[in-house]
């Protein structure tokens, strides 16, 4: 994966100079770090080798002030802990959490290859491939759903797709845990990335769900088949792209403004139940 700017990273802080991998690996001495991977407000993210096991591992730190925030600790360990609960091909594994000299650090299933922003940037995302992705994905959602947990920021840059043209959901950042989903309305803070956020995200007085993740899906397949994310009144894309008008139907479905008008699950687009009929 090259050295790029991680739109997954990105936030409205003060700018972030990630240490040089060196540096980190003096750090974290059971690793050889490698190289910079990504790196954004929010953090950075390395490429690595475990020394003990000979494994490559992708390496994602906060920044400095973050370890010594423990809002910020806790949010970070809750993505650690959902994450190791998901064990499954397209979710990239995680090894380890720690905080180490200030900053909050996860080791996980390094991905080579590019993220699906990336993909589509560089024109290099066919619709075919486009709707092969887009059942990988939900694949990965619903048994994230089956566990009760909701990924809360689904988009673009949160996909990767390795070399062997395996995509896989990452950063659990603002992944919640369905059973420690109450909310207090003092420390309320919208999740999500706008673009792609459900609006009852956006609501202090809803009680979003897993059915928010679903209307993500709707905007990043909108998205991979045609370049950009809807925006206010959009058309939806099989006309124009001589595509099956079914896929319409499931991105329309998807982004629904009311929840309860959404498809209730991803279970009729995982892999394993979608239809292959479809013409694209």
């Amino acid at each position: 994966m090259p050295e790029d700017s991680d739109p997954a990273l990105e936030e409205n802080h003060v700018p972030f100079v990630p240490p040089e991998p060196a540096e980190l690996e003096r750090m974290l001495p059971q690793y050889a770090i490698q190289r910079l991977i990504a790196s954004g407000g929010m953090g950075a993210v390395y490429a690595g080798l475990q020394r003990d096991l000979d494994r490559p591992v992708a390496i994602k730190i906060l920044p400095p002030d973050a370890g010594r925030d423990g809002e910020s600790i806790d949010r970070f360990r809750t993505e650690a802990k959902a994450m190791a609960r998901l064990i499954h091909p397209h979710i990239p594994a995680v090894f380890e959490f720690a905080v180490v000299a200030e900053y909050c650090v996860l080791v996980m299933e390094l991905v080579d290859g590019s993220n699906v922003f990336q993909l589509i940037r560089e024109s290099r995302l066919p619709s075919r491939r486009a709707i092969e992705v887009f059942q990988q994905v939900c694949d990965a959602v619903q048994f994230a759903h089956s566990r009760s947990i909701v990924h809360g920021d689904i988009k673009p840059g949160n996909i990767l797709v390795n070399t062997d043209g395996q995509a896989k959901l990452a950063d659990f950042g603002l992944a919640r845990l369905m059973e420690q989903s109450d909310r207090d309305s003092s420390s309320w803070t919208p999740m999500g990335t706008p673009e792609y956020a459900a609006p009852e995200l956006y609501d202090r007085n809803a009680t979003p769900d897993h059915r928010a993740d679903i209307y993500s899906l709707g905007v990043v397949l909108h998205e991979m088949l045609t370049g950009a994310a809807p925006s206010g009144e959009f058309e939806l894309p099989a006309t124009a792209l001589k595509l099956d008008p079914r896929i319409d139907e499931i991105i329309a479905r998807c982004m629904e403004i009311n929840p309860d008008l959404r498809y209730q699950s991803c279970l009729l687009y995982t892999s394993d139940a979608a239809d292959d009929s479809l013409r694209v």
